[in-house]
């Protein structure tokens, strides 16, 4: 199996194209509704908004809650809450805002 199996996403890509992000460690803003890029083993996930603040979990360990972009959206435009499976929670040093202007 390829070294890129056995590391996290996050250590091997670098950081992720976009609109020039920055890691939510250290972010110093609000980040409910932000635009975020998630760092999976498989690569990086776009179109995704926190669904809220970041806040701990049972383990101790930081999370943020986060919807697909479209399920933000919907719940926004119904003022509803996010469907069955849609919500997810996030360990905070996998997660990157965008923000600024696009990278080319």
């Amino acid at each position: 199996m390829p070294d890129r199996a056995r590391r996290p996403a996050w250590a091997g890509l670098g950081v992720p194209p976009g609109y020039d992000p920055a890691p939510v460690l250290g972010w110093t803003g609000t980040l409910t509704g932000r635009r975020l890029i998630l760092a999976s083993d498989d690569g990086w996930s776009h179109d995704i908004r926190a669904w809220g603040e970041p806040e701990l979990d049972d383990r101790g360990e930081a999370v943020i809650p986060v919807v697909p972009e479209l399920e933000w959206y919907r719940c926004l435009d119904s003022d509803v809450a996010p469907r069955d499976g849609t919500l997810k929670w996030w360990r905070v040093w996998r997660v990157w805002v965008e923000q600024g202007g696009i990278r080319f």
